[in-house]
């Protein structure tokens, strides 16, 4: 889970649920890849220029990248995932705590915080 100010902005939730990805391992587009747009997103509390992708018929945020903190790794909305039938996602990580809703609560034996 990311609190971020702009996965905030970007979803217009309270955070984006993610999952992260080695694009050599674990990662594949298997349809749809021709109406992602991507935009380049600069303001960001890590520093680093974020690339969020999103499909262009409907406007659903599909992945980010930010290549210059995290060079192999793609991050992918949970709500635009396929999983396997039965197969439950949890988080496991959450980043940017400081902001946070203070009423949203996570177990904390579940989750790993990080404090970027």
């Amino acid at each position: 889970m990311c609190f971020c100010n702009n996965c905030r902005k970007s979803t217009g939730s309270i955070g984006m649920a993610n999952s992260w990805y080695s694009k050599r391992r674990a990662f594949k587009i298997t349809k749809g890849a021709g109406a992602l747009r991507t935009y380049k997103d600069h303001a960001t509390d890590s520093g680093g220029t974020v690339e969020r992708s999103f499909c262009s018929n409907c406007g659903s945020p599909m992945i980010a990248e930010n290549r210059s903190k995290f060079p192999d790794a793609v991050i992918v909305t949970y709500g635009t995932m396929e999983l396997e039938t039965g197969k439950m996602w949890k988080p496991e990580l959450e980043f940017f705590c400081k902001r946070k809703a203070d009423w949203l609560e996570t177990p904390v034996e579940t989750v790993k915080f990080h404090e970027l």
